[in-house]
């Protein structure tokens, strides 16, 4: 019994002391392919594993496993931060080893190594027991992407040649210069500049502001939906600018870039834009990428002098409504510095071959005169203030309606009614052979116009009559007279 007791406690005291063994070893958990062979170097298309044939922590023990960014000194106490966010839960065997484990599913370059927090602190511990790290003396394993690649292209919304003036009527002097098109492969790269030159005829001074966006629906003009990249100017004619900025270009797909000139009032000649070179810095691989197919040539902008004929133009037509064939006098107004301009007066609108009339504009205005139609019609002036041989810029056509008054034609039957109504005689009998209704009406009105007439005769008789009592004297009767001789004589 006695000797099975020594056995017993040798037995306890084996397996303490290879537990201790077990937790002092220094043994590294090791970067692995996915078949479990050992592997330090992997792509970004490639996942990562971990695999330790040694004895990691101890048996069957949950354990924190970490991937940071590499580093050569370890200190007791170091933070862990896992690259992934958070640390991944990983269980030891029954040999105290590391089953091989998918640790890294999408690697991004860079280089790394691998940390196994035994006790879950959250810290490397090197005493009492060093904590497993792959490696301590070197990189535990890289991961490396491959180089991208970026082509340039013209748009396929690129301005095309093109006239300009300036209008002070309207004070817009922005024109997209050109469209490019970048299509990157591989990877998705960080756009980091782009190098370009002006040339033409123009003086590049004169352009108030140059400015990339982001072409965003891809229609090669300025919308709301676009995102500047960068502003500047040129400092010279003919100028060069290497233009600094950050703009993400998504792998596979293509993003186009606007560029933009804001010209001054006297701004004038041909102005063209020519890119030299871009370039960006792969966000996998970490290279510096150059873009190919530069350099690239926009279209040409001939700018024109400034328009000088201004004015809100007016328009009036005197009569504005008349008879047909009716002569009409169209008067033109408000111009100003317009002389020797022509204004022509045309039907339904500008575009119409059909002059009605036409006159020098003079001082202000001018007037001309012509027939109006048969038919209520839309008259057009038309004067081409900046001289491009149209009508489509702002403040070069009003319209004025002319309504075209016509008789009144009375229709057929009841032209018949009428000719069909006959007076009869003095009574006011009124005789209608298709009209009852139009007969009674008739009768009605003779009877009362009778009525009337009557009603003055009487009148008129009672005041001939009032009249003739008022012009003769009272005749005084024989028996008044004697009554009144007796009266006189009683009073003697």
């Amino acid at each position: 019994m006695k000797k099975k007791l020594n056995i017993l406690i040798l037995v306890l005291l084996f397996t303490v002391l290879l537990s201790q063994i077990i937790l002092a070893q220094s043994l590294n958990p090791g970067s692995a392919s996915s078949t479990g062979s050992k592997k330090d170097s992997f792509s970004v298309t490639q996942a990562v594993y971990v695999k330790s044939d040694d004895v990691v922590c101890t048996i069957n023990k949950t354990v924190d496993l970490y991937i940071i960014n590499s580093q050569i000194v370890w200190k007791n106490g170091d933070n862990l931060t896992d690259l992934r966010g958070e640390p991944q839960k990983v269980t030891t065997t029954m040999g105290a080893d590391l089953p091989l484990t998918k640790i890294w599913d999408e690697p991004k370059s860079g280089e790394y190594d691998i940390v196994v927090d035994c006790n879950g602190n959250g810290m490397y511990d090197a005493d009492p027991f060093l904590e497993p790290v792959d490696d301590t003396t070197a990189i535990g394993f890289t991961v490396t992407a491959p180089k991208g690649s970026a082509k340039v292209s013209l748009g396929s919304r690129n301005p095309v040649n093109r006239t300009f003036q300036f209008d002070p009527e309207l004070p817009f002097a922005i024109n997209e210069m050109l469209q490019i098109g970048v299509i990157v492969e591989i990877e998705d790269i960080i756009m980091e500049n782009i190098t370009f030159e002006a040339f033409g005829t123009g003086n590049e001074q004169d352009i108030e502001l140059v400015q990339i966006y982001a072409d965003i629906n891809g229609n090669g003009e300025e919308d709301l939906t676009d995102v500047e990249v960068w502003e500047g100017k040129y400092s010279v004619d003919n100028g060069k600018v290497a233009a600094s900025f950050q703009y993400n270009l998504t792998k596979n797909t293509t993003t186009n870039f606007i560029f933009i000139y804001t010209l001054r009032p006297e701004a004038k000649g041909n102005f063209s834009i020519n890119v030299l070179s871009a370039s960006g810095r792969g966000i996998d691989s970490d290279k510096v990428i150059d873009f190919s197919s530069l350099p690239l040539s926009s279209n040409v902008l001939q700018v024109l002098a400034a328009k000088i004929c201004s004015g809100k133009l007016t328009f009036e037509l005197s009569p504005s409504s008349a008879k047909p064939l009716s002569g009409i006098k169209a008067s033109v107004g408000n111009l100003t510095l317009c002389e020797g301009k022509v204004a022509s007066i045309k039907e339904n609108s500008c575009a119409s071959l059909n002059v009605s009339c036409s006159c020098a504009v003079g001082a202000s205005g001018c007037e001309c005169n012509f027939v109006a139609g048969s038919e209520n019609k839309n008259y057009f002036t038309c004067v081409d203030k900046n001289s491009d041989n149209d009508y489509l810029d702002f403040g070069e056509s009003i319209s004025k309606e002319f309504v075209v008054i016509k008789e009144v034609k009375l229709p057929e039957e009841v032209k018949e009614n009428v000719t069909n109504v006959s007076v009869g005689e003095v009574t006011g009998k009124v005789v209608e052979e298709e009209k009852p209704q139009a007969q009674e009406k008739v009768n009605l009105v003779f009877v009362a116009i009778e009525v009337t007439l009557v009603l003055i005769l009487v009148v008129l008789l009672l005041i001939l009559i009032a009249l003739a009592s008022r012009g003769k004297p009272v005749a005084t009767s024989s028996r008044t007279k004697a009554k009144e001789k007796e009266v006189k004589s009683d009073e003697e």
